[in-house]
């Protein structure tokens, strides 16, 4: 069974890459996708791991109608203390998670949670919740972003 399946997963909302440097990918990622909307979020504190730390980070967008996609850049590269900086250290640039929809999040981080699905990060009490699910080794290192409702915006 699929995993979108066994967990009532929506639609892929979200496919987004970390980079060393957004001005040096962009000229890669636009020919493929089309002209992005790039923005700088200077200071965002997170809990990551359970410790509290703040990232700053260069992101550029670019959606459709249905798929939207995610260039993130940590400008702080905090190493191991935010998710994007411990990304780059250890599997280097490239795919860094797949955004998927769902109806009940707290629901399916229970389901998750009990095959061996991990929450590292997320805001559950916000307008929006959502969380960076790490899957088990086996599936390799690309996260699951879980988000409630309606699909993502463009900062």
């Amino acid at each position: 069974m699929q995993l979108s399946e066994t967990y009532h997963l929506g639609e892929i909302d979200q496919i987004a890459f970390v980079v060393n440097n957004l001005d040096i990918a962009l000229p890669t990622y636009t020919p493929l996708f089309g002209s992005f909307k790039s923005v700088l979020l200077p200071n965002i504190p997170v809990v990551y791991r359970d410790e509290e730390t703040s990232i700053a980070l260069k992101m550029a967008f670019w959606k459709n109608e249905s798929l939207e996609i995610e260039i993130i850049e940590p400008v702080n590269k905090n190493g191991e203390t935010d998710p994007f900086g411990e990304h780059l250290k250890t599997h280097g640039e490239g795919l860094h998670h797949v955004k998927f929809k769902v109806k009940n999040l707290q629901e399916t981080l229970r389901l998750m949670e009990a095959d061996g699905y991990k929450n590292s990060d997320g805001d559950l009490s916000s307008d929006r919740p959502w969380a960076n699910i790490e899957v088990p080794d086996k599936l390799g290192h690309t996260l699951t972003e879980l988000i409630e409702g309606s699909p993502s915006s463009t900062i």
